[in-house]
């Protein structure tokens, strides 16, 4: 009798705990979204859920993944089996994420392009014609700026000279504002070409 109620006051207490976990897990993934709906404004984080639709599916297959080797590794008589189990799915897990690694690395620029935002390729199709220019290690191609009046070391790269049609160079104070491209929002990158756009 003594035994039953301790199974039933651990249940009750795992159970407690699975919720409150879940609850916390809620919250804090409601305020997430929150953050980043203010940060990225309507369109874009319509755009970003769709991202985050797709890794939450994904997640479902290592959840699955860690609730099967639990339930073989459990099902084993002997303390033995039970390591000999363990390491085989542990191998197999370091193989299955290097496996994915290796595919997102081969496949980065056309996960890329899948989740560009169609807004920013409407607006740039429609304002400017992109052309890149490839600087090497600021050894090549240098004549490029020079034309427009850039003979010193450039800072940094990407830099964006936007020319008018008549060959105006219109951000001449600002050609290297993009220099941290990887440090600015999406908001400010946006703003900054939306400045020019005329």
């Amino acid at each position: 009798m003594q035994e039953s109620k301790t199974l039933h006051a651990r249940i009750l207490s795992g159970s407690f705990v699975l919720l409150l976990g879940s609850g916390l897990t809620a919250a804090i993934n409601f305020a997430y979204n929150v953050a980043v709906a203010r940060f990225l404004g309507p369109t874009a984080f319509g755009h970003a859920t769709v991202a985050y639709t797709l890794l939450t599916l994904m997640s479902a297959v290592t959840l699955s993944f860690q609730i099967v080797p639990a339930k073989v590794v459990a099902q084993q008589s002997t303390p033995e089996a039970k390591s000999a189990a363990y390491r085989d799915f542990h191998r197999g897990a370091w193989g299955c994420g290097l496996l994915v690694a290796f595919l997102l690395v081969l496949f980065q620029a056309q996960v890329a392009n899948f989740l560009k935002l169609p807004e920013m390729q409407r607006f740039m199709a429609a304002h400017y014609e992109v052309v890149t220019v490839d600087v090497g290690r600021f050894n090549r191609n240098l004549q490029i700026p020079a034309r427009y009046g850039i003979t010193k070391k450039l800072e940094g790269v990407p830099a964006l000279l936007i020319v008018t049609p008549d060959g105006k160079l219109i951000n001449d104070k600002d050609v290297f504002a993009t220099a941290s491209a990887s440090e600015m929002t999406p908001k400010s990158v946006t703003d900054y070409l939306v400045k020019y756009a005329g």
